[in-house]
C-alpha cells in the first residue's frame, strides 16, 4: 500500500482574519444574493443566535472555528425542522468534522445522538482540481433515524 497525503495545509487563524463590516457583508449579499430577503444580525454567534427562534429548513454554516461551529449547532439544530438540512463549509477540518460524530457533546448539549456528516474529512468533491475532486462542503440532515431503512448486507 501507499500513503498519499491529499491535504497537508495547516489552518491557523488569528482574531479578525475574516472580519467584515456590516456594510461589506450587505454589499456581498447584494452582489451575490438577494439582500431584500435577508435580515442581518450584527455580532458574535453566542450573542445573536440565542435571540433567533424561527424554524429553519436549511442552514449553511461557514465559521472556520470549531468553537463557532459548536455555538451554531447548539442554537440552530433545535430549530431545524424534521427533514431539514444543515451544510457546513468546514468538512475537511477534522476538528469540526469529528464534532458531527461526538456522541458525548450531542447528548450533553442537544440531548440527541450525533447525526454524522456526509463529506467529513474531505468534502463532497464538487470541484475538480489538480489531483481530483474536492470541496469544503459537507452536510447532514435532521431525521428520525429509527424511520430509515437498515443498511443492506
Amino acid at each position: 500500500g501507499r500513503l498519499v497525503l491529499v491535504d497537508t495545509e495547516v489552518r491557523t487563524y488569528t482574531g479578525g482574519d475574516f472580519a467584515g463590516t456590516l456594510q461589506e457583508v450587505m454589499a456581498n449579499v447584494e452582489r451575490f444574493g438577494a439582500r431584500d430577503v435577508c435580515t442581518f444580525h450584527k455580532g458574535y454567534f453566542e450573542h445573536t443566535l440565542p435571540e433567533f427562534s424561527q424554524p429553519v429548513a436549511f442552514a449553511f454554516i461557514d465559521v472556520d472555528l470549531a468553537s463557532s461551529e459548536k455555538t451554531c449547532l447548539q442554537y440552530l439544530w433545535p430549530l431545524l425542522i424534521d427533514g431539514g438540512y444543515l451544510l457546513t463549509a468546514e468538512a475537511p477540518h477534522l476538528e469540526i468534522a469529528t464534532l458531527f460524530y461526538d456522541r458525548q457533546w450531542w447528548c450533553d448539549v442537544l440531548g440527541t445522538e450525533p447525526p454524522g456528516l456526509v463529506g467529513a474529512g474531505n468534502g463532497l468533491g464538487l470541484f475538480l482540481y489538480q489531483g481530483g475532486f474536492r470541496s469544503s462542503i459537507g452536510y447532514t440532515a435532521k431525521v428520525d433515524r429509527s424511520t430509515l431503512p437498515s443498511r443492506p448486507g
